[in-house]
């Protein structure tokens, strides 16, 4: 098997963008800004919606505290995510708002399993499609996708900010990884992330009929990627 990058232009430029650089590298660092980060990027699409200005500002205050004198002061990394989010929403372009809200989801996850992947010729990479002696695996890109040859390991997740984006075509695609990498004998793993609550993501998926090799993996389980002990080694 191997990895050829996926031709998603809008999705590209997303991950290049410093909004999301800047974010995701904020939540990676304080894990306690991904949950109310989360439910803010889901909830809002546009900063024309009610309660968005009040909704940030109450981000901002999620980490502040009060000195002895009454004094409020929040924090520098998360004035800086909050700023960011507010660039990010006040972009004329939609599809760009759209893209790098998507960008996030991939881009967070992308940053919890990479450590797996560090040694020569193994790869973690966002937006490819699996293939071996050029024939597809998977028929669509797989938002993060990851492969050891050597350790025989492979992981495939399709991250949506909203439960409701996923399509058949998602289910199909890491169905058929799974299959792939079991018949060759690796060890692999592959879910649905979503920035919404375990229990609720479950419930909007039962459309979708999903297999039981693909997890789920929302706000109350998404850290646990960090640590799969079947892909450790």
């Amino acid at each position: 098997m191997k990895l050829v990058p996926a031709s998603s232009p809008g999705m590209e430029a997303a991950h290049r963008h410093t909004n999301v650089r800047t974010t995701v590298d904020i939540l990676i660092q304080d894990r306690n800004l991904l949950i109310p980060t989360a439910r803010f990027l889901k909830k809002f699409t546009s900063h024309d919606q009610s309660d968005f200005e009040e909704s940030l500002d109450a981000l901002r205050l999620f980490r502040s505290r009060s000195d002895s004198n009454g004094i409020v002061t929040t924090p520098d990394h998360v004035i800086t995510l909050t700023q960011t989010l507010s660039k990010l929403y006040q972009q004329r372009d939609l599809d760009k708002i759209k893209y790098q809200r998507g960008a996030i989801v991939e881009s967070l996850v992308r940053q919890l399993i990479r450590h797996r992947y560090d040694r020569p010729g193994e790869l973690c990479l966002n937006n490819q499609r699996f293939v071996e002696n050029y024939k597809k695996i998977t028929v669509k890109e797989v938002d993060v996708a990851a492969l050891s040859t050597t350790r025989l390991k492979a992981e495939g997740y399709e991250c949506k900010v909203s439960p409701t984006s996923f399509e058949p075509y998602d289910r199909i695609n890491l169905s058929n990884l799974a299959d792939a990498a079991n018949d060759r004998h690796y060890r692999v793993n592959v879910g649905f992330v979503a920035f919404e609550s375990d229990s609720v993501m479950k419930i909007k998926l039962v459309r979708l009929e999903l297999p039981s090799v693909i997890k789920l993996y929302g706000l109350d389980s998404i850290e646990s990627l960090q640590h799969l002990s079947l892909l450790e080694n």
